[in-house]
């Protein structure tokens, strides 16, 4: 095993950085996509995003107005969760749906999840928002956006009721969220008929590859993955060659012991995916292990990494097959003659 591993050791070390570096950034470029929704990442698949657009007049539909519609919705039995992005990153969320924060059964609670690189914010401390102080009332523990808080904002989305409602949103209400949105807009255009609703998406379902090329990051690991992909294909030839040279001997005496040139290229060619494979596979869940500790892994981006590797690997197997059929093919003293 040792010797093998001492012969080959550049060849398996290959495939195991392939398996590492696909799968590293298949995870990270879907990952830090759904972290850039925040909040939006644990919503379900119905989730629609959009924008309002709207001049501050008081004929503008304002926070207030919007706080009452949802009330209203909530208290009809729909369950309402809906996140504000904001400038800064944080997100401004309002949800009637209990315990949708571990501890807080709080009706339309409103609360502000804010990042903090710098400091880890306690119980204890306050947040200072749009020229207001909050107390921190809990902590939110998800992976989603990690260091954050949970503060008490009074009911409201801002610290102004009256300020007209503009930004960009995500809207959950479960299977009744496209009734709820155009129940929205009617409220909303009945009030103030200039106010622009802009449908960004209809739905979480379907609009990853969208968010995907949205995302500066997301396209960076993804071009960094197909350009490795790439050199790949480019370099298999070389480093399968490579293996079939070093095994010309091991041919040449097993032809010499009466082995078929079928059967000896059959055992070598699955001595070499075995291998390739296994090494393959480690990279991978060493690139998966790695990622998870900057975003979270999602199912989908496992998917697509081990749907890549796979690939790749069958391919690596494809060149290394070729080559040892035509170095089998070739006659025993052929074989024994030393490569220049």
């Amino acid at each position: 095993m040792f010797r093998y591993l001492r012969r080959f050791g550049i060849l398996l070390f290959f495939c195991a950085c392939m398996g590492t570096i696909i799968m590293t950034d298949c995870v990270m470029a879907i990952g830090i996509t759904e972290r850039e929704r925040g909040l939006a990442a644990s919503f379900s698949e119905n989730t629609m995003r959009f924008s309002l657009m709207q001049a501050d007049t008081p004929d503008s539909w304002t926070n207030g107005d919007l706080l009452n519609f949802l009330n209203t919705t909530g208290k009809s039995g729909i369950p309402v969760r809906l996140l504000k992005k904001t400038s800064t990153g944080a997100g401004e969320l309002y949800t009637t749906e209990e315990g949708f924060f571990a501890g807080e059964n709080r009706e339309g609670y409103g609360v502000l999840v804010r990042k903090d690189q710098k400091t880890v914010l306690t119980e204890n401390d306050q947040i200072y928002y749009q020229g207001n102080s909050y107390p921190i009332v809990g902590k939110y523990t998800s992976d989603l956006t990690p260091e954050n808080c949970l503060i008490d904002m009074k009911g409201v989305l801002s610290d102004r009721s009256d300020y007209a409602m503009e930004g960009t949103f995500y809207l959950d209400c479960g299977s009744s969220t496209a009734a709820v949105y155009a129940a929205l807009f009617e409220a909303g255009t009945a009030k103030y008929q200039a106010a622009q609703f802009t449908v960004l998406e209809e739905s979480a379902r379907g609009n990853l590859r969208k968010r995907l090329g949205e995302s500066p990051d997301a396209v960076y690991y993804l071009l960094t993955m197909a350009l490795l992909a790439l050199l790949n294909l480019l370099n298999f030839g070389n480093i399968a060659g490579y293996w079939v040279s070093e095994r010309r001997k091991e041919i040449y005496a097993r032809r010499l012991c009466g082995g078929t040139r079928r059967n000896v290229a059959k055992k070598l060619t699955l001595e070499f995916s075995a291998a390739a494979g296994i090494f393959i596979a480690a990279g991978t869940a060493a690139g998966a292990l790695f990622a998870a500790r900057v975003v979270r892994i999602y199912g989908k981006a496992v998917i697509l990494g081990l749907g890549i590797d796979v690939l790749q690997w069958a391919i690596f197997v494809l060149f290394s097959a070729v080559l040892l059929r035509k170095e089998c093919r070739s006659a025993i003293p052929e074989l024994a003659r030393p490569l220049h």
